[in-house]
């Protein structure tokens, strides 16, 4: 018997994505974020914009880590992952 999985507007639901709070909090722009990303990956301004707003429908590995390096060094704080995105599992 297969489990189904969960689609993505569920998925979605249960996930937080604390890129917008964090860059409010530390105040670094999407604009300074976007230029070392774009020396760093080669990330395009929509890219790095629409991250700075909203949930992507889908994270690239490489540019999730690039975010965090960047942020580490912008900050000088141990940013991680969990400090961009969040999961909680719905409790039925």
């Amino acid at each position: 018997m297969l489990i189904p999985s969960p689609t993505l507007d569920a998925v979605k639901e249960n996930a937080e994505w604390k890129l917008p709070a964090l860059l409010k909090r530390e105040r670094v722009t999407p604009y300074r974020l976007h230029q070392r990303l774009a020396e760093l990956l080669g990330t395009s301004r929509t890219t790095v914009y629409r991250w700075s707003n909203e949930l992507p429908d889908s994270l690239d590995v490489a540019l999730l880590m690039g975010v965090v390096k960047v942020l580490r060094e912008e900050t000088g704080k141990n940013i991680s992952v969990g400090d961009l995105i969040e999961y909680r599992e719905e409790h039925k």
